[in-house]
């Protein structure tokens, strides 16, 4: 947890509900109704907290990510304990929810309380589900169920899913299934009607989750599996000026024999209704996805289920010595990609910082009205961890936050495409014209005061 308060934010992180400056209104329901095609008043009331208190982000934000994580660890290590995996089983089943690289979009991230915990209410509906008896168990996994949906809309998929793994592990009958889930739908509908009802009109559609070409569900698709089955090192893969191809194999030939040892199993381990149902809650958990919008930060969403799918095939396994063995070397190779991870997050944080910083530096008196000339580039990124450095600067909310958003408090952007740099100088001085205090020109990793 020490090492993720070091990150700094980046990209969205400075523009979402969790951050001190977020324009809510005055009024504080605000924070718990939908709003544009969000109901998440969790979000919310952190973002109230740290608008009480700006100098505790993003400090605050990684702490409550981590609790989830760390809850979330707990959980699945229980539920694995319920569905009778031996004990070597169980933990394998935490320690690849814990250190696998399908964690770090989220773990690592400051926006990203609302995936934790959607996932962490969700898999805790599981474990009700699964070890209390009626009707206590119905009304524990509801709760969870709801208080998940408040955090992420995805967590609908677990009004299903405890009821699939039950099935499965033949814990209830199908009936039964079906009458726990008239349940579910009715909370589902009541959930809706609600949602319509409190929806305001401050209402925006964000037209790239809803971009329904085959390319980019095929992208969604390599992504779900890539990043949650294949534990290598993708910074060193897919971010060219970190490509590093050697050191990529390395990770592949530490994490691999592991991965593929675990799941050479029998074909009756494969064909059965228990491994069916494990399957089948896994892509019920990632399909809000796959059919909008996955990015590093949504394996998370589906990555409980895929350590269970883990722990059961280490369960079956012929080859617990061998798993044993190979086990130290999975474990480097996640850390290993976890490290570099961190590395290239903490790197992208500072230099937003330093960013900041020169403008700070550069400025004799604190200015409320700004102007901000943006140069884009074609600098490669990878996700949230290797973030260009005009995201990280976050269109002038770097230096907000290093001010204790205090100033300034009016930023106007005009941003600029490479070969409209000839622009500048007249852009700068007609927004002094219009009595902008100060204009900014943020080029490359350099962010400097022009005017």
């Amino acid at each position: 947890m020490y090492w993720l308060t070091l990150l700094l934010p980046t990209f969205d992180d400075w523009g979402y509900f969790t951050t001190p400056d977020y324009e809510y209104g005055e009024n504080f329901l605000d924070r718990l109704i939908p709003r544009y095609t969000y109901w998440r008043p969790w979000d919310g009331i952190i973002g109230y907290v740290l608008s009480l208190k700006p100098n505790w982000f993003p400090t605050l934000n990684h702490i409550i990510v981590y609790i989830a994580h760390l809850g979330g660890t707990i959980t699945i290590y229980l539920i694995a304990k319920e569905l009778k995996f031996k004990s070597f089983a169980c933990n394998i089943t935490a320690l690849y929810f814990f250190i696998s690289p399908a964690m770090l979009g989220t773990v690592l991230g400051i926006d990203s309380p609302n995936q934790a915990y959607s996932s962490f209410w969700g898999l805790l509906s599981v474990l009700f589900y699964l070890r209390l008896r009626k009707p206590y168990n119905v009304f524990l996994w509801l709760t969870c169920a709801i208080i998940g949906i408040f955090a992420k809309e995805n967590a609908i998929v677990y009004f299903v899913i405890p009821q699939i793994i039950a099935v499965g592990f033949k814990r209830i009958t199908i009936s039964q299934a079906l009458k726990d889930t008239i349940w579910a739908v009715l909370v589902i509908i009541i959930y809706f009607s609600s949602r319509v009802l409190l929806t305001t009109d401050v209402v925006y559609i964000n037209d790239e989750y809803f971009e329904n070409t085959f390319a980019r569900k095929l992208k969604n698709v390599c992504v779900f599996l890539g990043m949650t089955w294949l534990p290598l090192d993708f910074v060193s893969l897919v971010h060219p000026p970190c490509r590093n191809i050697p050191l990529t194999i390395a990770t592949i030939i530490l994490s691999f024999p592991f991965m593929i040892v675990l799941f050479a199993n029998k074909k009756k381990y494969w064909m059965n209704l228990q491994f069916a149902a494990l399957v089948i809650s896994l892509f019920a958990a990632v399909s809000p996805h796959l059919t909008t919008l996955f990015t590093a930060m949504h394996p998370y969403a589906g990555l409980g289920m895929a350590a269970l799918i883990v722990g059961y095939m280490g369960d079956k396994s012929e080859h617990t010595s061998l798993l044993t063995k190979l086990l130290p070397l999975f474990i480097i190779s996640c850390i290993f990609i976890d490290w570099h991870h961190w590395q290239k997050s903490y790197e992208s944080g500072l230099i937003g910082k330093r960013m900041a910083q020169d403008i700070v530096n550069s400025t004799t008196k604190p200015v409320n009205r700004v102007f901000i000339i943006i140069v884009n580039d074609d600098t490669p990124k990878y996700s949230s961890f290797c973030v260009i450095p005009r995201d990280a600067f976050g269109r002038g909310k770097s230096v907000c936050s290093l001010n204790g958003y205090v100033w300034p408090k009016d930023i106007e952007i005009a941003d600029l495409e490479e070969d409209e740099a000839y622009k500048i100088d007249s852009i700068a001085d007609k927004a002094i014209a219009e009595h902008y205090e100060a204009v900014w020109l943020v080029q490359k990793d350099s962010a400097k005061v022009i005017r």
